[in-house]
């Protein structure tokens, strides 16, 4: 699940906050996969009446669930990001933003599912991208976006059993404009680290320094010839030798990525879909049993959704044209998508989105049988 961080929806600020009625009856999807769970797949994503909704494959079929409000006349603002924690006895818990500005999660308590209220940290939220760190004593972290531009987080404690609040302030010279993506990197000594965008249309990463245990500030500046806009995505790919790479929309409508080297940061400009620019943020998705290990998705201004994916034959980036969801005018990129890889599937990379149109949950997914991808209408609930 580290890897998936970021495939929420991404929206601005404002549109965040706005009340739920406000928007389509599907919104924000945030798929996870769940390896102890006989139903390993599941997406959950905002629904009709503000209720939080997933939908899960049971081995043969896909099944909609009504998980409800958060609280009595609390609504779903948006979906934030859904977690698998191997170390919890209740390893499967997706964050919600409530339309009061308040923090929630639900999680499978290993046999039913069970709402928790994690209030706010003294302004309204938004946004949400949680990741688990093994290595900490504090392994489940959600890093959120505050109303007033600070970025915040709220970490389960190890040690005291509880789970506690902690403010990172705001990005220097900046605020935070559009929820975070946080991951988690073993092969580093700073092992945790998210990444926002600031108002100024810079993107800016805040570190875990495992050295002096601290969280460090870093500006990433801007991609070339023009600025940051919408979500980031932060991906870990442990068979690439630049494996830390953010990947963020540009305000051109081109796709970029800033990815360590080794030594330092690097822009780099993966330019536009042919015949498009890029109007969403990015779902970066890695998939270990490719030749093409990684691929990140994007919609494009004319309702397609495409993906650019990293050729390990040929050692480049190309890009495909996934077209647009069948019976609809095309994705809708204000709601949303969320890609994600299921090992024990035989179609093991999947992306969900929503329509423009008819505002169904659609999917997108290889076909590991035909070598082709199929596109599949998840309906509504």
């Amino acid at each position: 699940m580290k890897r998936l961080i970021g495939y929420i929806a991404t929206v601005s600020v404002a549109a965040l906050l706005a009340p739920a009625g406000a928007r389509a009856q599907i919104a924000s999807p945030s798929a996870v996969y769940d390896p102890a769970s006989p139903n390993p797949l599941v997406v959950f994503v905002e629904g009709p009446g503000g209720s939080l909704y997933d939908k899960y494959w049971n081995g043969t079929k896909w099944v909609w669930q009504d998980q409800g409000t958060p609280a009595p006349s609390v609504l779903v603002s948006t979906v934030g990001s859904a977690v698998y924690d191997p170390a919890s006895p209740n390893p499967l818990i997706v964050f919600v933003v409530g339309d009061n500005g308040d923090l929630y999660d639900k999680y499978w308590n290993g046999s039913a599912w069970v709402w928790q209220s994690q209030g706010n940290p003294g302004a309204a939220i938004f946004g949400s991208s949680a990741v688990n760190d093994p290595t900490s004593p504090n392994p489940l972290i959600d890093f959120m976006g505050g109303r007033d531009g600070h970025l915040y987080d709220k970490y389960w404690d190890g040690t005291t059993s509880t789970w506690v609040w902690q403010d990172q302030g705001t990005p220097p010279g900046s605020t935070v404009a559009y929820a975070p993506s946080a991951v988690y990197d073993p092969t580093s000594p700073n092992p945790l680290i998210v990444f926002v965008t600031g108002d100024n249309g810079h993107l800016y990463d805040k570190y875990w320094d495992g050295t002096t245990s601290t969280w460090v500030w870093q500006d990433q500046g801007t991609p070339p010839g023009t600025t940051a806009t919408n979500q980031p995505n932060a991906l870990y790919d442990p068979t690439s030798s630049n494996p830390l790479v953010a990947f963020v929309t540009g305000a051109n409508g081109h796709l970029f990525d800033d990815y360590w080297n080794g030594t330092k940061w690097v822009w780099q400009d993966q330019d536009t879909p042919s015949g498009a620019t890029v109007t969403s943020a990015p779902s970066a998705v890695y998939d270990p049993t490719s030749s093409n290990p990684l691929i990140v998705f994007v919609e494009g201004n004319n309702g397609h959704l495409f993906d650019k994916y990293w050729d390990g034959t040929t050692s480049k980036w190309v890009w495909q044209n996934q077209g647009i969801p069948p019976g609809d005018i095309g994705a809708d990129s204000l709601l949303g998508l969320s890609a994600v890889y299921d090992p024990t599937s035989p179609n093991p990379l999947i992306v969900f989105l929503v329509g423009t149109k008819t505002g169904d949950l659609y999917d997108k997914y290889w076909d590991g049988t035909t070598s082709t991808w199929v596109w599949q209408n998840q309906a509504q609930p």
